[in-house]
């Protein structure tokens, strides 16, 4: 259910807590009332719909320090998780007496090999079966296990918590149980958890292609994937061997990772959990998925905590109850936005039906469409994104546009490159054109001030596992559309003072916005506009 935050007595000020009070010396609004609402929940799950400006990570802490009992520091342990190791860096920057962070192994040299040798501990003989004597004492990454097992606060990702929960008591020792836990970016908690039950075998990996090659391709289904890997095992197996007694760290570790993958794979069939096996020669590779592993959520990202909070500016009912949490089950608290309205539009412009059926002059027409937008705002030396969706749409746009000439795109494998180039720039009038940055990154002030959504990105089912969770969930498609939406009309605004424009020129837009309103927050809908022609820039 949704509940209004009302007035709550007011919280002392920060330094009260131990928070720095020269970077944080009061509450913004809204922040005492989140904390509050937390706190005060009966429930053991709660929905924070914070939106961008709140100050979702001082809501973190301050939910920690405001519980915290000196005479008993464990007693109310907090993990906040969040997507990416850059948001959790921040978070140790803004609190570094406060929390303590850990993450995964390849983030940690390992001590058997000189520091000249690029060497993570997610490669180093532990992995191989190899004992070690630093693992007791003195290897950089269990050391830091360790330490976080007597931590009354931690940061990490998704990803190292996940595999922490799916490793403990196996292998090796985790970081330990927790009272609280604090789901930042919470939109993408769900995804994190499907991730974790996804398996892939590529033909870009040397020894996984010799396996793929040596035993053919499983077709798509459980009884020859299973086949497959029963007869890849003892080839992995033997490649183990081998790579440990000629001491090749590099084919130790894919054939440590290879047998890792086909033990687990053959536990999601052993266990009877509903999979999708798809083998695809194009792409070369052959992936194993749970259909639906979200409701897997409660053993490998709640693991027993008493309460878990889940913030995030486009987090709704919707993304908890695919986790599997009744809506009965939790409290939602919805928090109006702090940055005005017209600092942060999203205009409808009408143009055409962005799909795969466009004929060549409905893409000359949508390509003229940006241009139309683009081109006085490029005057104004205003730096812009143009969001397409595809590489492939990427690449029309810089072949189309008129005004390539200000654009730059990337590929896969350099897109922190181009992000750094475009940022550099900031100011001059240039256009970044990208499929890959509507979530995880920020783009303030004169780094960009206006952006076009070429397309509603609906999930791709040409993809055997993504539309089997679509024809799972009829909701699926369009949630997770949705969320991709307010993500992106979100990287250029960050605080109260910025502003940039939005807009979209998928005329399915019209008739998505209408049907599916309910899976985005009510702020998002007063920035929503729809215009005949995109409006001249006005600069703030």
């Amino acid at each position: 259910m949704y509940t209004a935050v009302h007035e709550t007595p007011p919280l002392p000020p920060p330094t009260t807590f131990g928070i720095d009070g020269g970077r944080f010396p009061q509450w913004r609004a809204g922040q005492a009332q989140a904390i509050a609402a937390a706190i005060c929940s009966p429930s053991m799950f709660d929905l924070l719909n914070a939106p961008t400006g709140l100050g979702k990570s001082l809501i973190a802490i301050g939910l920690h320090r405001v519980q915290y009992d000196a005479s008993r520091p464990l007693s109310r342990r907090m993990l906040i998780l969040t997507s990416t190791k850059a948001l959790q860096q921040q978070i140790v920057r803004d609190f570094p007496d406060i929390v303590m962070e850990i993450k995964g192994k390849a983030n940690y040299h390992c001590k058997r090999f000189p520091p000249t040798y690029d060497i993570g501990c997610d490669k180093g003989p532990c992995n191989w079966g190899v004992s070690c004597s630093l693992k007791e004492k003195g290897c950089d990454y269990f050391d830091r296990v360790r330490m976080a097992r007597t931590s009354p606060c931690i940061v990490t990702n998704y990803s190292y918590w996940i595999y922490n929960n799916k490793q403990e008591g196996r292998d090796e020792p985790g970081i330990g149980r927790f009272d609280t836990i604090v789901c930042d970016e919470a939109h993408d908690a769900p995804e994190k958890v499907a991730d974790a039950y996804t398996i892939r075998f590529s033909m870009k990996n040397k020894l996984e292609a010799e396996l793929l090659g040596r035993y053919g391709w499983a077709t798509g289904d459980e009884d020859a994937f299973m086949a497959w890997a029963k007869a890849a095992m003892p080839s992995a197996q033997q490649a183990l061997k081998d790579a440990r007694e000629a001491q090749a760290t590099g084919r130790a570790h894919a054939a440590s990772n290879a047998i890792r993958k086909l033990k687990e794979a053959m536990g999601y069939v052993n266990d009877e959990l509903e999979l999708v096996v798809d083998a695809n020669r194009k792409w070369g590779a052959l992936t194993i998925g749970v259909t639906w592993p979200y409701e897997l959520a409660n053993e490998v990202l709640f693991a027993g905590a008493r309460k878990v909070v889940f913030m995030s500016a486009t987090v709704t009912p919707k993304t908890l109850t695919m986790m599997g949490i009744a809506a009965d089950d939790f409290n939602a608290y919805y928090f109006p936005h702090v940055i005005p309205q017209d600092r942060r539009y999203l205009y409808h412009v009408p143009c055409v039906r962005v799909n795969y059926r466009m004929s060549a002059s409905d893409m000359k027409a949508w390509a003229t469409k940006i241009d139309t937008i683009a081109r006085p705002r490029i005057a104004l030396g205003w730096n812009g994104i143009i969001h397409p969706v595809s590489y492939a749409r990427a690449k029309y746009v810089m072949e189309h546009s008129a005004l390539a000439g200000f654009m730059m795109t990337h590929t896969k494998d350099d897109t922190e490159d181009a992000i750094w180039r475009f940022k550099r720039a900031a100011g001059k009038g240039k256009v970044l054109v990208s499929p890959s940055v509507t979530t995880g990154y920020d783009f303030p002030d004169d780094t960009c001030r206006w952006q076009i959504i070429g397309k509603i990105a609906f999930p791709d089912t040409s993809d055997p596992l993504t539309k089997a969770r679509c024809e799972r969930d009829k909701d699926y498609s369009p949630y997770t559309a949705m969320q991709n939406v307010i993500q992106t009309c979100g990287r250029p605004v960050r605080g109260e003072d910025d502003w940039a424009e939005n807009f979209i020129i998928d005329d399915n837009a019209a008739w998505f916005f209408h049907k599916y309103r309910h899976f985005a927050p009510e702020w998002f809908w007063g920035s929503v506009k729809r215009v005949e022609y995109a409006p001249q820039p006005v600069g703030r």
